[in-house]
């Protein structure tokens, strides 16, 4: 019943959402390598965006006259290529109450799954044509791949680990911290070492190269075209630098172009949190990711995450492989994202550690479910959750939970926390049947006034509403819950004109 009612949520929002600013580049990918092509223009579109091409391009093949102009044009229609990932999101789903039942039991895959379907940030990008619920899904599978193969190191758990980690390296590159976390579960599991590993390897790299259809293979580092100077000094290296690597060159050129990105910033907006802007490829903010998961998780899941963490880490608990694998996940990503990630411009990027988080609260399933008061709790949470997130309406990305004021959303954070474009349609229909409404005007006007949240905290144009962000004024109201309304009278324009040093109003 849970999977219908994602479904029908997640299909509810992909009715309502515009497309997002990243859409259209993901779609553009996956057109590219339908059609064998794998060459790169950015960093982050990966393979696995053929998935969302793929509805178009069968139906153009099928002889429909509706189909894809070109790579630029978009899908023939934003629906049909959005659907995958929404089935991508349910194969998460049950992924998550799967392994959660093979741990917990049924009560602990009923709490899992419920954690799940009523999450805001994966409901909301299990409805758009990008890679992070893709990358959610593959990283989450090659976790329990690796736990398997943990307990069985032979050839069946290689080569099923193997094909996980391949499928997760060509959906985000967030998979290359699998390394660190199968090193450091290895670790604490104390088990020996097993060659089968290097068919994992080997199975991995050849899911990569089918991927990125095998393009420029065989090349070294010193064919290649860094752009990040870490990456330039490895071709320095004597020996290794003329290697040639196993790999296509548009996946290391990828890597290379993300980790630049994400260092020196480009291609994003400023960061803004709690009402603080810095520059792209600044030192991020060791809350940021912290604060969003509170903020962006309906209170009552919290509630159920912070019960399941402490049947988890309660002292004297004997611990499975499994759960030493996903609480290294959590660590590490968590580690990663908050203290050396400087790309915050959305929970978009953690959304690979709520996964691991939500197997693991499966164990307060088995607590609830020994008394019926326990249990009224437990249905009571995962109702209340449902509640809070269809209250927001269709459009989860801009979800905040009711610790926030749907007008004040803003201070905490924007970029595609809160704005992605996906409200243009509404946002254009509103101002249609309210004329006299001024958009985002650089200087103090008097009157009704919407701005977008990127524009309102310096997300993007710093300066042009830097006059209203520091005026003290605050929204009367929003529209589709990323642009707010201000009320901004002819004494208070008047008096901030003074006070920026602006020309007076003009007389009527």
């Amino acid at each position: 019943m849970m999977s219908g009612v994602f479904l029908l949520l997640g299909i509810q929002a992909i009715g309502a959402a515009s497309p997002t600013t990243d859409e259209p580049g993901h779609y553009r990918y996956g057109h590219r390598i339908l059609r064998g092509v794998a060459a790169r223009w950015d960093d982050s579109k990966m393979p696995v965006s053929a998935l969302n091409a793929l509805p178009c391009y069968l139906s153009e093949k099928a002889g429909s006259l509706v189909r894809d102009a070109d790579e630029f044009s978009g899908p023939c229609d934003w629906t049909l290529a959005r659907v995958p990932t929404l089935l991508g999101g349910l194969a998460l789903g049950l992924l998550i109450a799967s392994w959660s039942r093979a741990l917990f039991g049924w009560p602990g895959a009923l709490v899992s799954f419920g954690l799940f379907a009523f999450d805001p940030n994966l409901l909301a990008h299990s409805g758009l044509v990008t890679t992070d619920v893709f990358g959610a899904l593959f990283i989450l599978l090659s976790l329990r791949c690796f736990a398997r193969w943990l307990d069985a190191p032979g050839a069946p758990t290689a080569v099923r680990l193997g094909l996980a980690v391949g499928a997760a390296f060509i959906a985000k590159y967030t998979a290359a911290y699998l390394i660190i976390i199968f090193a450091a579960a290895w670790l604490l599991a104390r088990r020996p070492w097993a060659a089968s590993l290097v068919l994992s390897a080997i199975i991995a790299l050849g899911v990569i190269n089918l991927g990125f259809l095998g393009d420029d293979t065989g090349t070294s580092l010193r064919d290649q075209r860094f752009e990040s100077p870490q990456f330039r000094e490895l071709r320095k290296l004597p020996l290794i630098a003329r290697a040639p690597l196993p790999v296509p060159r548009p996946f290391v050129e990828g890597l290379d172009r993300v980790f630049h990105r994400e260092r020196n910033g480009g291609g994003s907006g400023n960061i803004y949190f709690m009402g603080e802007l810095r520059s792209p490829g600044s030192e991020g903010f060791p809350s940021y990711f912290v604060v969003l998961a509170l903020l962006k998780t309906p209170i009552p899941a919290l509630l159920i995450l912070l019960l399941g963490g402490g049947l988890i880490l309660k002292p004297g608990r004997t611990r499975s492989t499994d759960e030493v694998t996903l609480l290294c996940a959590t660590v590490v990503l968590a580690l990663y994202f908050s203290l050396f990630f400087r790309a915050q411009i959305g929970f978009r990027h953690f959304l690979v550690v709520m996964p691991p988080l939500f197997v693991l609260a499966g164990a307060a399933g088995p607590f609830l479910a020994r008394s019926r008061a326990r249990i009224a709790f437990g249905v009571a949470a995962v109702c209340l959750s449902a509640a809070s997130v269809i209250r927001h309406g269709d459009d989860p990305l801009s979800y905040f939970n009711e610790a926030v004021r749907p007008t004040l959303t803003y201070r905490i954070a924007a970029d595609s926390n809160l704005e992605w474009g996906q409200s243009r349609a509404r946002v254009e229909a509103y101002l249609a049947t309210h004329p006299g409404v001024l958009t985002a005007p650089g200087k103090p006007f008097p009157g009704r006034i919407l701005v977008s949240a990127n524009q309102l905290t310096g997300v993007i144009t710093r300066k042009r509403m830097e006059w209203l962000r520091d005026s003290g004024l605050v929204p009367v109201g929003h529209v589709a819950f990323t642009h707010f309304l201000f009320d901004v009278t002819e004494a208070e324009a008047i008096r901030l004109r003074r006070e920026r040093g602006d020309p007076p109003l003009s007389p009527e």
